[in-house]
């Protein structure tokens, strides 16, 4: 069995680059990255998520982060998630998504949670129209719920695209 371990970033780390892409994915037992204070670039939230230090970023969310009732709420102040951002989660069941969401990255990673049977937005941006998720600015489907109880899943007519891992 393995053990589940928390992460501290120092005060030297100030750039996450290349941005969001598979930092600390294949970390499955990670639970928890912890920001030193002082750093001035990032910050974590009470439940251990990387985030800009304005809170408005979502770097990552650790892959064995404990979420309660299986139901992942973004935080309102989150305006951005980035790739790769909650690759390889598995202990999500739903999406909250908050309303002044500015852009979510199609390949943050919704498509790599097994679990998950749904979203709910706040967001006139990024709206759940048929249980999908759906970016009503360009049209396209960012993600299904991979674990729908929903027979048949209908792309939304608003729908002109579809990104990369839907």
């Amino acid at each position: 069995k393995y053990i589940h371990y928390n992460l501290l970033y120092p005060l030297s780390f100030y750039n996450y680059s290349p941005m969001g892409i598979a930092n600390f994915l294949y970390c499955p037992n990670l639970e928890f990255i912890e920001v030193e204070k002082g750093n001035t670039c990032f910050a974590n939230t009470s439940d251990g998520m990387l985030m800009s230090s304005k809170l408005t970023i979502l770097y990552r969310l650790p892959q064995a982060t404990p979420i309660d009732n299986g139901v992942l709420q973004i935080s309102s102040t989150t305006n951005v998630i980035v790739k790769d951002a909650i690759n390889g989660c598995s202990n999500i069941t739903a999406v909250a998504i908050p309303e002044f969401i500015g852009y979510i990255d199609p390949a943050a990673g919704f498509n790599t949670l097994p679990d998950l049977a749904s979203f709910t937005s706040k967001s006139a941006k990024y709206r759940v129209i048929n249980e999908c998720l759906v970016n009503t600015e360009d049209g396209a489907l960012i993600s299904l719920p991979r674990a729908s109880t929903v027979s048949r899943l209908v792309v939304p007519e608003i729908c002109t695209s579809v990104k990369e891992g839907a």
